[in-house]
């Protein structure tokens, strides 16, 4: 007789215990191989880190009050694990027919300190780094994935991960352990004088031109979609592809201005920064225009993006959502939105009149709930990542002004009242000063993500959390899946 055991394809992340707690470790990528005819099957999944304290497999019936009916013991080193299953219970018998759930359970020591937990070898080396996205969607293949943005070609100081030669200008690809992700597609693109030319090119994507640093904002949409923009005058593009990075998924949603001194011809001008919320039809874009609005400088943008493949006209770029305080910033370096469509607004350059780096505004984009005021000393701030589930953003110090000579510091401010948290300096890169940080992003279990172009190097690092558990899911038990994701079943035959 044959059977069928399916483990339907959709992730989903829990945490253990009270939501908004801290964990360093997480199971991610979570791929189910068939079972068939008695054959063992596998399930893969990539540790971000080392889990200390285990790693628990659990094969959950959805059936009535759905037990575990079999627990396996899982590798626990940082990076890319598969582990058979014979299709059985802990007693040797054959599971009946019905539908399973995995769930992976990853447990820590976790730490008493900020703690830098990516490698400080040559694997997280990146010549002009800028901003970093992490795939935080747990229903995703590519959940985990990590995707660095690199200004400039060139060679880094230190030898690199990459064999290519000299790094290119574009958007590469890591694993959820930071090791490099081979074997996409990719894409890659040239400027003409009139027009962006993309055709394959192996392991990166998404630049046009070389010599000039302006690859710059990076984000990750709910479909998986990762955003590229292209800052500079006459390149201000905004680039889309799927996750894989395949030819056939680009899109430029903003093209570049035949003049760029008139960005109202096509309704934006340098896009710096963007966020995408929502999903398919229902996805609207924010973004950080420098140029579209000449008398105030930089905007910060709203545009209804759903399925469209262009915005590149003035009507479909959307409308300015939080006009600048008078007088309060120069430039904005990056921009986020939360659940409750609150936005931050982060100022990368200004002077000592005025010192606040980082704003929140109410959703009428006017109502100031908070302003992180740094009046007692002068420095420059890049990126802003936000962290709802623990209540936290960040923002990260490219340089002090009053001091050149220190460490880039990151900062965890509070997200209902700004005040500030906790700090943490950065490391020193070999004999250098860690200084000239861009980017900062969070992924699913709080750790903070930062990227300096100056020391070519970026860094994991997991708040003070303690001893801490992750639970990701798939196929955890509830409604049946739909028809759409069958496909992706792991079907076991006896």
């Amino acid at each position: 007789m044959k059977r069928t055991i399916c483990f339907l394809g959709a992730l989903l992340l829990c945490l253990i215990g009270a939501q908004g707690v801290f964990a360093n470790v997480y199971a991610s990528g979570v791929v189910c191989a068939g079972v068939t005819n008695g054959a063992a099957g596998s399930i893969t999944y990539w540790l971000n880190e080392n889990a200390d304290s285990g790693v628990t497999i659990d094969i959950v019936s959805w059936e009535g009050a759905q037990p575990t009916v079999r627990t396996l013991t899982g590798p626990t080193t940082k990076g890319k694990h598969v582990v058979t299953f014979d299709g059985k219970d802990g007693s040797g018998t054959a599971l009946p027919v019905g539908q399973y759930g995995v769930k992976i359970t990853a447990s820590d020591n976790g730490y008493s300190l900020w703690t830098q937990i990516s490698s400080s070898t040559n694997a997280t080396c990146m010549y002009s780094g800028q901003d970093v996205a992490i795939n935080n969607n747990s229903e995703s293949p590519a959940f985990g994935r990590i995707y660095i943005s690199n200004a400039t070609t060139g060679t880094p100081t230190v030898p690199t991960w990459y064999t290519g030669g000299s790094l290119k200008e574009g958007l590469y690809a890591f694993n959820p352990d930071q090791t490099y992700l081979e074997g996409l597609e990719g894409v890659f693109g040239y400027c003409t004088a009139n027009a962006t030319i993309g055709y394959p090119f192996p392991d990166y994507i998404l630049n046009v031109q070389a010599n000039v640093s302006t690859s710059k904002g990076v984000t990750v949409d709910a479909d998986d979609n990762v955003y590229l923009t292209d800052y500079a005058n006459g390149r201000e593009y905004l680039w889309r592809s799927d996750a894989a990075f395949s030819a056939s998924s680009l899109v430029s949603l903003f093209t570049a201005l035949s003049d760029p001194l008139v960005p109202a011809e096509k309704g934006h001008g340098n896009v710096i920064g963007c966020q995408v919320v929502g999903s398919g039809a229902d996805r609207i874009l924010y973004y950080c225009d420098e140029d579209i609005i000449a008398a105030q400088g930089h905007a910060f943008m709203k545009a209804e993006l759903g399925n469209k493949t262009s915005l590149d006209t003035p009507t479909m770029a959307g409308v300015e959502v939080v006009p600048p305080p008078a007088g309060s910033w120069v430039n904005l370096g990056d921009i986020a939105v939360d659940s409750a469509g609150n936005y931050y607004a982060q100022v990368y350059r200004w002077y000592t009149a005025s010192k606040d780096a980082l704003w929140k505004f109410a959703p009428d984009g006017t109502t100031v709930l908070w302003q992180l005021d740094n009046a007692t000393y002068y420095t420059i701030y890049y990126g802003v990542g936000l962290d709802e589930a623990r209540n936290r953003v960040y923002i990260v110090q490219y340089q002090n002004q009053d001091d050149v000579a220190s460490p880039s510091v990151l900062y965890q401010i509070d997200m209902t009242t700004g005040a500030e948290i906790s700090s943490y300096a950065m490391p020193p890169a070999g004999a250098v000063v860690s200084r000239g940080y861009r980017g900062c992003n969070v992924d699913a279990v709080g750790n903070v993500y930062v990227i300096s172009s100056l020391v070519e190097t970026w860094l994991v690092l997991s708040p003070p959390d303690g001893p801490n558990s992750f639970v990701t899911w798939k196929n955890q038990p509830g409604p049946p899946a739909p028809l759409a994701v069958q496909e992706k079943c792991w079907t076991l035959y006896q």
